[in-house]
């Protein structure tokens, strides 16, 4: 599979672009991003989130899926990409959330990606993500 753009072509602004709709609280158009087939991976032992997906499809329903609907429509999420570091087809992605749970759970989580690119897509993964915040997200 050749990239639409060399690796050495990649930079923290497509990346940055590819994250804005996150910044917007559109989960949907940043999942434009995803390839249908994707390896993504949810880390943290104690993480409720955690575990191996290998489509889009298992992404937005066992991932986002199980977030999204426990957020406050009201106050909804603000995230803000921190920093983004490139090398090859790699990015390295911080980026802080804040919001409220329906249950009025303050939401202030830092997360960490690491993903992968082919043919300007997201095609692998690595999410690591602050796991007790997320236990008493689903917990509610």
């Amino acid at each position: 599979m050749t990239l639409k753009f060399p690796p050495a072509c990649l930079t923290a602004s497509i990346v940055r672009s590819h994250f804005a709709p996150m910044e917007q609280n559109n989960s949907a158009a940043f999942q434009s991003n995803l390839a249908d087939r994707i390896s993504w991976t949810a880390m943290g032992v104690h993480n409720p989130l955690r575990g191996e997906y290998i489509t889009k499809s298992e992404v937005v329903s066992n991932f986002f899926g199980r977030i999204m609907p426990k957020m406050d429509t009201e106050k909804p999420i603000t995230a803000k990409v921190q920093n983004v570091l490139v090398s090859g087809d790699w990015a390295t992605v911080e980026l802080r959330g804040r919001g409220v749970t329906k249950g009025g759970l303050e939401y202030d989580h830092e997360v960490c990606w690491i993903v992968r690119y082919e043919e300007a897509v997201i095609v692998e993964a690595r999410v690591y993500m602050d796991s007790a915040l997320l236990e008493k997200i689903i917990a509610e």
